[in-house]
């Protein structure tokens, strides 16, 4: 089969030192353009069809370094034979785009696209498909939504925008009310169905997959389902022992610190963390000996008297 090069820089009226954001630009301009949903002239498909095929090469950086592998000496509409190996050195030949920030797809890629990168790839909003048009269910869409730990432990109810693609190339911006369940881990999922790009031929919208981000504040941080305070205690507490109140998610306990206690020592506080599918989690509070900066001279007097009388060497 005859192939003609297809010089994407061109098709997209781009330098080929063009960078990423540069070549984002130039496909959104021509897309809002030539989009078929905008666009009813005749040709305007085809064109689009052309400008999303060089935007799917040369987007991603890895993608656009192999293209550019085949060097800058071809010309557009010359005849070309792929190298003996090349499509093997990208794998399965597979795209994949999991951010925001792309473009609808349409089905029809040139032969010389899928000699170098197969028939089959993910487009953003039209998910997974082959180059005959199969149906298929759309695109997931990803996005991050960060949370208090309070409302990890709590649970709440988020109203967020997020930034997602439109019909003719775009951004556009679109709310949700998100509910945060009680016992939400740092890194879980939520899935909003049908919220993410629309399917081919029929079928079922791709999902909005938000991925949740919990971040520490001044008193608590979260490892895994356990909840983890710094708890600072004078050198008179550690040595003695004591009694001192703690706050928890559930309201004020009194933590009990063992004679002798050494910085960094943790302890546990049983079923205080996170609550949820697959059992609860604890709070560990890790003590920290604070040595006073400055004390008055009737402890210092104390402490020197301590020195003298004590035979404890912590070098022993």
């Amino acid at each position: 089969m005859s192939l003609n090069y297809e010089d994407y820089y061109k098709t997209l009226g781009v330098e080929r030192t063009a960078s990423q954001d540069e070549i984002q630009k130039a496909f959104r301009k021509l897309a809002r353009k030539y989009h078929p949903d905008v666009n009813k002239e005749k040709g305007a498909e085809d064109k689009f069809k052309k400008y999303n095929e060089a935007y799917e090469v040369l987007k991603d950086p890895d993608k656009r370094r192999k293209y550019d592998a085949l060097g800058a000496n071809w010309q557009s509409g010359q005849e070309f034979k792929a190298p003996p190996g090349f499509e093997s050195a990208f794998g399965n030949g597979g795209f994949s785009s999991n951010a925001f920030g792309g473009a609808q797809g349409v089905d029809g890629f040139s032969n010389f696209f899928e000699s170098l990168f197969g028939g089959s790839f993910q487009n953003f909003n039209q998910g997974s498909f082959s180059g005959s048009g199969h149906a298929q269910k759309g695109r997931n869409y990803e996005a991050s939504l960060p949370i208090s730990i309070y409302d990890s432990f709590h649970g709440a109810t988020k109203s967020v925008t997020f930034e997602r693609p439109n019909q003719a190339g775009g951004l556009e911006k679109k709310s949700y009310k998100i509910k945060i369940p009680a016992g939400t881990k740092d890194g879980s999922t939520i899935r909003l169905a049908g919220q993410g790009g629309p399917g081919i031929a029929n079928q079922k919208a791709g999902d909005l997959l938000i991925k949740i981000s919990v971040t520490s504040d001044n008193f608590f941080s979260l490892k895994g389902k356990n909840l983890v305070h710094k708890l600072n205690i004078s050198p008179w507490e550690a040595i003695l022992g004591s009694k001192i109140p703690v706050r928890t998610m559930d309201g004020e306990v009194q933590l009990k610190i063992p004679a002798g206690s050494q910085s960094g020592a943790k302890l546990r506080l049983k079923g205080r963390g996170l609550k949820g599918k697959g059992g609860e989690g604890d709070m560990i509070v890790e003590l920290n000996v604070v040595i006073p900066r400055t004390v008055s001279e009737k402890d210092k007097t104390l402490i020197e008297e301590l020195s003298k009388q004590s035979a404890f060497d912590p070098r022993g």
